[in-house]
């Protein structure tokens, strides 16, 4: 008989768990929908993870249709240009390659410049000078990447960035990438290189759970841990997530806003939103990624008001429900 009763106590953990799971995963779906709905957006994605198991919490992803919107479980796979995603990484290579530290300095010109006759522009024109390579994370700055890209680059070929960033991110081989010198310095700032946003959540995933196989060194994972700490306290997300934002968890992570590339090129004004981000001080830790693509025009197209919103209300609701 007592082995009956816990087959019933069994039957009823799980039941539990399952409704919890499944109330769980219809708030994250309504969250973003509501949000895309408000944001007229063309298409939108969230996936949250578990980190003391690697486990999806959820993954929800809709695009727009005749009007409305349908459940897309394809996004996750579609390559996209990752843009101000890409600063992390391509400074994580910078310094676990080349030696370059957070402290060390570079000129970003107030946000924009040219580098051998292309110009380069950060997304937000802040009249910022000089800045430390922890200042270019935490205010995502394309030119301070770039020149930066351009300063310790000029023994490599582009296929030695490819490798790193292959090893960053698994074993789902990058495609469609040329040998042109002159391209690296958009790669670095997530222009002209498509990654699937399973291949960016990957990154900062192992980042998130300090993967020591991640980096040739280990003061690179400190350094990042850093940086995407700064980003939230003091840089693009600190209206969300900094001292004054009200919020009892501390997240790390990095905001993205960068245009999307259609059959009339850049010229549709069109933008990708996005945060990936995640926990340290839980119980358990959370990693989630938020990619929305913005109507053409969209007065409000930053991955700091359109995507980190979104993460912090799916992210509220993950710890508070454990």
């Amino acid at each position: 008989m007592k082995y009956f009763f816990a087959f019933l106590l069994l039957i009823a953990v799980n039941s539990q768990a399952q409704f919890r799971g499944n109330k769980l995963q219809s708030f994250y779906e309504k969250t973003l929908f509501a949000a895309l709905q408000e944001q007229k957006a063309e298409s939108g994605l969230a996936i949250i993870m578990d980190l003391s198991t690697n486990k999806i919490v959820s993954s929800s992803g809709y695009s727009k249709k005749e009007g409305g919107y349908i459940i897309d479980t394809n996004l996750m796979n579609v390559s996209i240009e990752p843009n101000g995603l890409m600063n992390p990484i391509a400074a994580a290579i910078l310094i676990d390659n080349f030696g370059l530290q957070l402290t060390d300095t570079v000129n970003i010109e107030g946000g924009v410049t040219v580098i051998d006759g292309k110009k380069i522009r950060d997304a937000e024109m802040h009249g910022i000078k000089t800045a430390t390579v922890l200042e270019v994370i935490a205010a995502s700055s394309n030119v301070g990447i770039a020149k930066l890209t351009n300063q310790y680059y000029k023994q490599q070929s582009p296929s030695f960035f490819i490798e790193k960033l292959q090893g960053y991110i698994g074993n789902e081989k990058i495609s469609n990438i040329s040998n042109d010198k002159s391209s690296l310095l958009f790669w670095t700032i997530g222009y002209g290189l498509k990654l699937t946003p399973k291949q960016i959540f990957e990154f900062y995933r192992r980042v998130a759970i300090k993967d020591t196989t991640l980096f040739n060194h280990p003061s690179t994972l400190t350094q990042m841990h850093t940086a995407l700490f700064e980003v939230c306290r003091n840089g693009t997300a600190s209206k969300q997530f900094g001292a004054s934002a009200n919020i009892d968890y501390t997240v790390y992570g990095k905001t993205g806003t960068g245009l999307v590339a259609n059959k009339n090129g850049y010229k549709d004004n069109q933008y990708m939103a996005s945060f990936v981000g995640f926990t340290v001080n839980e119980n358990p830790n959370y990693a989630c990624l938020v990619m929305i693509k913005c109507q053409s025009n969209a007065p409000n197209h930053f991955g700091a008001t359109v995507a980190a919103p979104i993460f912090n209300k799916l992210m509220y609701n993950a710890i508070n429900n454990k």
